[in-house]
């Protein structure tokens, strides 16, 4: 059980170094930051998606495999949420705005497991639970790509 475990976490952690490799050096090529970092985190997010089947499957091992790309798709995406906060924000506010990212991401983490444990309880099933992940993925992919803008301005109070 500890192998089956660990392989999704382990595939992503080789996916999150060869996403951020490749995508900085689409960067280093002259392609735009804003868009390269935009379409990793789009892509790898809609990969996630496949947490969805993962839930309404028989087959353990077709399960785990859903799993493990889809955490996958979250290591393509992972890296570039970061880098795209410093691409976008002025330099005197991205740890103000890495900081709420955090936020985010430590109140989805709270939130999740028990969201899960409650609506497995409910259902007798993952699928509902992992459809609502895959409608969250959806989300943030429409999130990303409208309203991620050129640059965040900066408040005349910051300067």
């Amino acid at each position: 059980m500890g192998v089956y475990s660990a392989m999704p976490l382990v595939a992503m952690s080789v996916i999150i170094v060869i996403a951020g490799t490749l995508s900085d050096s689409l960067v280093k090529k002259g392609y735009d930051e804003r868009l390269v970092r935009k379409a990793f985190i789009i892509v790898g997010l809609a990969i996630g998606c496949l947490i969805v089947p993962a839930g309404i499957v028989t087959d353990k091992m077709t399960a785990v495999w859903l799993l493990t790309i889809s955490l996958c798709g979250l290591g393509i995406c992972s890296p570039n949420t970061w880098t795209l906060t410093q691409a976008v924000c002025h330099k005197k506010i991205v740890g103000t705005v890495s900081g709420i990212q955090n936020f985010g991401g430590n109140l989805g983490g709270i939130l999740a497991p028990a969201l899960t444990g409650f609506i497995v309880h409910a259902t007798k099933s993952f699928a509902l639970a992992l459809g609502l992940v895959g409608v969250i993925l959806v989300v943030g992919m429409i999130a990303y790509w409208f309203l991620i803008s050129d640059t965040v301005e900066v408040n005349a109070d910051v300067r």
